[in-house]
């Protein structure tokens, strides 16, 4: 596989979630870059939207979304291989029982996360609530717009102006909006 570079490689993040994210998407990018072509930079970037679209709260989700995403393309790997028509059939059932297993693990993941989102029961507001630092929310809304000025960067270096300005007519919805369901 050939590694195709259309910009030089990011500066390193200083906020948390960004080197977690940067992490996540680099153990997810090798599991599409045969269907990328070879072009490591649309992987990461087809990894970045798909885990993106899933529109994380915390670190927590982070990871469980890597995993539910990992686990699926896995678990699509696995079932394709064993469709092969040179393969026995052992190794085609063992291929077929590790696809089942990780769809398992992708749909408990799943369920968990879903748990994890559902809104707290009503009730009186515990006595050591702390009030929304609005400085703090302020700082989390210019990142964001950082992030998704970065993504519009990169996908017009990757698919040129025409992106852009179809991107732009769709404008992606902020990080309050539900989650997205992939079921």
């Amino acid at each position: 596989m050939t590694r195709t570079t259309t910009q030089p490689p990011p500066a390193v993040a200083t906020n948390p979630a960004d080197l977690l994210l940067g992490l996540i998407v680099t153990c997810l990018a090798p599991m599409v870059l045969s269907v990328a072509g070879g072009n490591l930079d649309l992987a990461r970037l087809a990894a970045l939207e798909t885990v993106s679209s899933y529109r994380t709260r915390n670190h927590a989700d982070l990871i469980a979304v890597a995993q539910i995403v990992a686990f699926g393309l896995a678990a699509l790997f696995s079932l394709s291989r064993s469709m092969d028509d040179g393969i026995s059939d052992n190794p085609a059932l063992r291929l077929r029982g590790n696809a089942n297993a990780l769809n398992r693990s992708a749909e408990q993941t799943r369920r968990a996360l879903a748990e994890t989102t559902l809104p707290p029961s009503p009730g009186p507001p515990e006595p050591d609530d702390e009030p929304i630092d609005e400085a703090n929310e302020a700082a989390v809304i210019t990142n964001l717009a950082a992030v998704r000025q970065e993504i519009k960067e990169a996908k017009a270096a990757l698919y040129g102006d025409a992106s852009n300005q179809a991107a732009s007519a769709h404008p992606t919805p902020p990080f309050a909006n539900p989650r997205h369901d992939p079921s």
